[in-house]
């Protein structure tokens, strides 16, 4: 059998502050969709206080994998 596995160790925070939320949105389009512009992303006022982001600081990892 192959597999690969990570796990992560640590705590999450749900951020509250719109600048995080924004920066965090703009992380994962970036991840999906590259723009060179790091203010390409628009986002409704009212979406960025209903959004939860979840931050997860991460205090340890571990992996492994058979191949």
């Amino acid at each position: 059998m192959k597999y690969k596995s990570v796990l992560t160790f640590g705590k999450a925070v749900i951020l509250k502050d719109i600048a995080e939320k924004k920066r965090a949105l703009d992380i994962i389009m970036h991840h999906y969709y590259y723009h060179n512009s790091p203010s390409v992303f628009h986002y409704p006022e009212d979406a960025l206080e209903k959004v939860i982001i979840i931050k997860v600081k991460v205090e340890k990892i571990t992996g492994k994998e058979s191949l």
